[in-house]
């Protein structure tokens, strides 16, 4: 292999390496946007009704470059955009450090929790590594490239479509899962507290059946039931059963399709049964 031959090669799997990141990161927003924009309103940060569309916003930048990075397609092109966003990415991951927000900046979702400092130095890495092979050669345009961007780019929306609209992709992208530790309930009551309690816990918008809720007590019955209202608007019971509303902020970390249930003994998850309830399984 020729040194020229070697740095194309190297200039690939550079430029090919932060594509898969910004395809993982682009793919768990795509899976829960309302998840990710929901994120964004706890940070402290003035965004108020341009958090939702921001958030579509890096999620197509996301998959667009991670696209081009990982297909080949315009690199030259790719790689500048991609540093731009990187800027940006560093300049907002600094900012939530330096006033002390401390939270991770929710790029990931649950999948990978590092504070922003250290996101920031990734970012700064990734940087660094596209201004390395900025002179190195890169494959001439091509319609085979195109047209395996073009694949890349239909196959990730793709996935993106199913991870939205079914619960596959639901343990990588929601923090509620067996052994997560829950001491008390994303509600705004005293009903809460989830400590020497086995509870079977129903995050819903719509309340379930009757018959439902009596399905559910067979299928488990040494558990309590409790309803959580994901809107936050009922308080009280249904069908003899507790309602307690939902925090506002903090549902959308626990639930990406309704109802979504979970048993929870002593403060640890046990069972979750994404998008549906118990009985249905």
């Amino acid at each position: 292999m020729t040194p020229y031959q070697q740095k194309r090669l190297i200039s690939r799997i550079v430029h090919g390496s932060v594509g898969i990141v910004f395809v993982i990161s682009g793919l768990i927003k795509g899976w829960h946007l309302k998840g990710f924009s929901g994120h964004l309103e706890t940070l402290g940060l003035p965004l108020g009704d341009y958090a939702a569309p921001l958030a579509a916003l890096l999620f197509w930048l996301e998959l667009l470059l991670g696209s081009m990075l990982v297909s080949g397609f315009n690199l030259k092109i790719a790689r500048h955009m991609s540093q731009i966003l990187l800027v940006i990415f560093i300049g907002y991951l600094g900012f939530l450090g330096l006033y002390g927000y401390g939270k991770p900046c929710g790029c990931f979702g649950p999948l990978i929790t590092i504070s922003p400092t250290v996101n920031a130095a990734f970012d700064a890495l990734m940087f660094l590594a596209l201004a390395w092979v900025e002179k190195w050669p890169v494959p001439a345009m091509t319609h085979s490239l195109k047209r395996a961007f073009i694949f890349t780019f239909v196959l990730l929306l793709s996935v993106t479509l199913v991870g939205a609209k079914t619960t596959l992709f639901d343990p990588l992208i929601l923090r509620l899962k067996p052994g997560f530790k829950m001491t008390s309930l994303p509600a705004l009551t005293e009903q809460s507290n989830t400590a020497d309690r086995d509870l079977l816990v129903v995050i819903m918008e719509s309340p379930p059946g009757q018959q439902e809720l009596q399905r559910i007590q067979i299928a488990l019955p040494t558990s309590e039931i409790i309803l959580l209202d994901a809107r936050g608007a009922i308080q009280g019971e249904i069908a003899g059963y507790p309602c307690i509303p939902a925090k506002a902020s903090l549902i959308n970390y626990y639930a990406h399709r309704y109802p979504t249930s979970f048993r929870i003994v002593d403060s640890e998850v046990t069972q979750v049964w994404y998008g549906k309830l118990p009985s249905s399984q």
